[in-house]
């Protein structure tokens, strides 16, 4: 093995070094002659380095880390990372991991700006929970999917800003709308098949049209007044009477009677 080392002088005596360097993996050059590689072995480590430069791939075996890219910062510190102690992989750009991160002693795999280094948008699928979800500045929103509880989210749904969204309930059959944490703007409940479009919660005027189904019912809930726009409403003809009447109640109680014509 001395022989891949250094070249035994003619005459006994000690032998002459080849390799200039320490540290570097010597490459053959001729029958004679051997020189630098760009790999270098030096406790606990192995690298890459060219020209100087420190990348290419360096794995630490006393981090337990291994980094494919521009590890040593040379450029913009763009590189691919495996942490085998802590069961991730990564990628970093300019010292900050973003882009990629799969943890697999979480089950938590994150796409984009999952450290919030610029707008903080993100992608998540957190396989231990069986959701997948948004980020924007650290905050949760855009969409939530939650595949144990059969829910699924489109907006604010965390009430970050306004608490706008739309939410899909599959194990309760129910579609609904959100503004400021409330009901509010549209559900349809699939399970009584009743359907509601407005303020139906009466949570500020409680104006509302609600559509019953199972009853074959059909209600507009207005404390002010209903009115109908069109320009073909209004009919001068003489008409028949049916003998039939469109039943109006109003909430307070009175009942009123519209003569339907023919």
């Amino acid at each position: 093995m001395s022989d891949i080392i250094y070249t035994p002088p003619a005459s006994s005596g000690g032998g002459t070094t080849i390799n200039p360097n320490d540290s570097f993996i010597p490459v053959r050059l001729n029958a004679t002659t051997f020189v630098d590689s760009h790999l270098i072995n030096i406790p606990f480590e192995l690298l890459t380095n060219y020209g100087g430069l420190a990348i290419g791939f360096e794995i630490d075996f006393a981090s337990k880390k291994c980094y494919l890219g521009d590890y040593g910062n040379e450029y913009n510190n763009t590189l691919l990372a495996t942490d085998f102690a802590n069961d991730v992989i990564y990628t970093q750009y300019s010292g900050s991991q973003i882009g990629l991160k799969l943890d697999f002693a979480t089950q938590l795999y994150s796409f984009g700006d999952f450290n919030s280094v610029s707008s903080g948008a993100s992608f998540y699928v957190d396989e231990a929970n069986s959701t997948i979800y948004t980020k924007h500045s650290g905050q949760q929103e855009g969409l939530y999917f939650d595949f144990v509880n059969d829910y699924f989210s489109i907006g604010d749904f965390n009430n970050t800003n306004n608490g706008t969204y739309l939410k899909i309930d599959d194990d309760n059959l129910n579609i609904t709308t959100f503004y400021g944490g409330n009901n509010i703007g549209l559900q349809f409940d699939f399970n009584v098949k009743t359907y509601s479009l407005g303020d139906f919660d009466t949570i500020n005027n409680g104006t509302a049209i609600f559509i019953e189904d199972a009853n074959e019912n059909i209600t507009f809930r207005a404390n002010n007044q209903i009115t109908f726009q069109g320009n073909n409403l209004q009919d001068n003809n003489i008409r028949v009477y049916t003998g039939r009447n469109i039943v109006v109640k109003s909430p307070s109680g009175g009942t009123y009677y519209l003569p339907l014509y023919q």
